[in-house]
């Protein structure tokens, strides 16, 4: 299966789901096949892995991890796979958890052809919902506690998207749109759509070296899907035009 894209999610239930969604309205006419596996641990459990053996074949590793992946990449070897994408949740209150960590898998995950580029969701995968489309796009909630406990009853509180299988295009279009304002503002300091050549350079690194920056030494965490910029990385300029 040539020209293969291989997602990795942290879970095996919401992600997917997530995906679902976005596959149906953004990857309807995408050439290449789309294919996903769990990972089923936290991003700080990876990372263990890849420290104890720096040679780890990603594939094999999430074969081991369910039957299910198994059956997903079955037939599938590495040079089938043209790109990986990585989204797990920067949760710091997870076993393990560290900002070293972190910087250290933004390094080893920093281009989809190679190794993978990981996209981080903050303070968790959930952060996607965290919207009011009847009130202000950037919520006095834009950022939260790192010891925060209750962070998905925040967003279902506040959401305007309960349930995520249920939004079309327009709701993913303002969900992405939104999400870029958010990566502009934690970076830039400016709660707008840039330009698309200034857009790009808010990668996953910068983001993260900004929370570090601005909101970690607070103890807050700005909040921030790294789906959706996903999908405007995956997709560029074209799809970014029709925000």
């Amino acid at each position: 299966m040539a020209n293969t894209i291989l997602l990795v999610f942290e879970g095996e239930k919401r992600e997917p789901k997530i995906f679902e969604s976005i596959h149906k309205y953004f990857f309807q006419n995408n050439q290449s096949a789309v294919i996903h596996a769990s990972y089923n641990a936290e991003i700080y459990q990876l990372y263990k892995m890849i420290e104890d053996d720096t040679y780890l074949d990603i594939l094999e590793l999430l074969r081991e991890r369910s039957d299910e992946n198994k059956l997903n990449l079955s037939g599938i070897n590495r040079d089938d796979i043209s790109q990986i994408y990585l989204f797990f949740d920067y949760d710091n209150q997870a076993t393990g958890a560290t900002d070293e960590k972190i910087e250290r898998m933004l390094k080893l995950f920093n281009e989809e052809t190679e190794n993978g580029k990981l996209f981080i969701s903050y303070p968790m995968v959930e952060s996607i919902k965290h919207f009011n489309k009847n009130g202000s796009s950037c919520l006095a909630t834009c950022s939260v506690p790192l010891s925060v406990m209750q962070y998905k009853n925040l967003v279902s509180e506040i959401s305007s998207f309960g349930d995520l299988r249920k939004t079309d295009i327009y709701d993913w279009k303002y969900i992405t749109v939104q999400t870029v304002k958010k990566a502009n503002c934690i970076v830039n300091d400016s709660h707008k759509k840039p330009e698309y050549a200034e857009f790009i350079k808010i990668n996953q690194k910068v983001i993260f070296e900004n929370q570090l920056e601005k909101f970690i030494p607070h103890q807050r965490i700005a909040v921030l899907s790294g789906i959706p910029l996903f999908v405007v990385d995956y997709f560029g300029e074209k799809l970014y035009k029709t925000l």
